[in-house]
């Protein structure tokens, strides 16, 4: 009922103004009323993703030519990559130090202002996009009605589809493995590498190398794999990997209690080299998998598709967002990464047992 293009500029409108509002908070407010702020602030960003994801990821093949989706979506995840290690290991800690000298919360204050000019930068880009020319149904007084009907529709499309949920159970992952390596990192840092919590991002940035290094071999070799079978190598070497550093928290635990020197024997190096195969299997499982659901998917259905991915992703990742450091707390890093590396493992042999050649032969036509 909304062209992608005209929820993208009005998403990121929002955001800017939201992002603006961080701002806000930290000039006028401190302790609880500063601490509720922001969860509500943090609220809005999250429930402003859940129309802008969908329209983001809708608008590529409608702008891209037939045959030439896997390489998009190899750019688009290059670039998001690229821009997030970059943000991350450059500009976040620049803005950092340069707002010291603005007094309390400087640092803050500078980094989110530069984040609301980007998303007017943002904004600014996508409205350059071309229009939409389809037809959209009438907003009426009968809209609720027909779209919750839609909305069921699109989840029994999901369902009913192999080739539709096996893509969505490899993005959800995705989304796991990012929220157990953002939850557990700092602590695995701190207590098995013995560094500061701060500088864990040098330590685990080379799984954002390993992450462009696997999006430049998807773009250029993946058109002569199945997609499938891409995304299933890419589970495998990322629950691989974060069983290993699973167990190298267990050795170095054990070392320590032996007297050994066990930063001395692990060196940092053999986490950053498993961290650069963690990235480059989360490149093999996110970008065949992105692509798969937007081949497979009719362009009359693919945005509530995506949206029921987005839904099923926030769902099923809120269990291990609000427990995942409580388990290490109780049973130590270690073993939730072995635990969460053998959960996937069991999903990835899973996968591979059950594989199935998908015959699609057009843009959005399943058999």
């Amino acid at each position: 009922r909304v062209s992608s293009k005209m929820l993208l500029v009005v998403s990121n409108l929002a955001r800017a103004l939201i992002t603006f509002g961080y701002i806000l908070a930290l000039w006028n407010f401190s302790g609880w009323p500063l601490l509720l702020s922001l969860f509500v602030l943090t609220f809005l960003t999250s429930a402003i993703a859940q129309f802008f994801n969908p329209a983001e990821v809708i608008t590529i093949p409608s702008i891209v030519r037939q045959g030439l989706l896997l390489e998009a979506m190899s750019l688009f995840n290059l670039t998001l990559t690229g821009s997030q290690i970059a943000g991350m290991v450059l500009i976040f800690p620049f803005l950092l130090k340069a707002g010291e000298g603005l007094g309390s919360n400087g640092g803050a204050i500078l980094s989110f202002g530069f984040g609301t000019l980007f998303y007017f930068l943002a904004m600014a880009l996508v409205a350059m996009l071309p229009r939409d020319p389809r037809q959209r149904p009438a907003l009426n007084g009968r809209i609720w009605r027909a779209a919750r009907g839609e909305i069921r529709d699109g989840w029994n499309f999901v369902k009913s589809h192999p080739s539709i949920y096996r893509p969505i159970a490899h993005l959800i992952a995705v989304g796991l493995v990012v929220i157990v390596m953002v939850t557990v990192a700092p602590g695995f840092a701190s207590r098995v590498l013995f560094i500061a919590p701060e500088d864990v991002i040098f330590i685990f940035a080379p799984a954002g190398v390993g992450m462009i290094l696997g999006t430049l071999n998807v773009g250029r070799w993946g058109q002569r794999m199945n997609r499938d079978q891409m995304s299933n190598l890419g589970l495998l070497l990322v629950s691989l990997g974060l069983a290993a550093l699973g167990m190298i928290g267990l050795a170095a635990v054990n070392l320590r209690t032996s007297g050994l020197p066990a930063s001395a024997l692990l060196p940092s190096t053999l986490v950053m080299l498993i961290a650069l195969i963690i990235g480059f299997g989360l490149a093999l499982l996110s970008i065949p998998s992105q692509t798969s659901l937007q081949e497979r998917s009719p362009e009359t259905i693919r945005g509530r598709v995506f949206a029921t991915l987005f839904f099923l992703t926030n769902l099923v990742l809120i269990v291990p967002a609000v427990f995942v450091s409580t388990l290490a707390d109780l049973l130590g890093i270690p073993l939730v990464l072995i635990g969460i590396g053998a959960i996937l493992l069991a999903g990835a042999a899973y996968m591979m047992l059950n594989a199935e050649t998908i015959p699609v032969t057009r843009e959005g036509e399943l058999p």
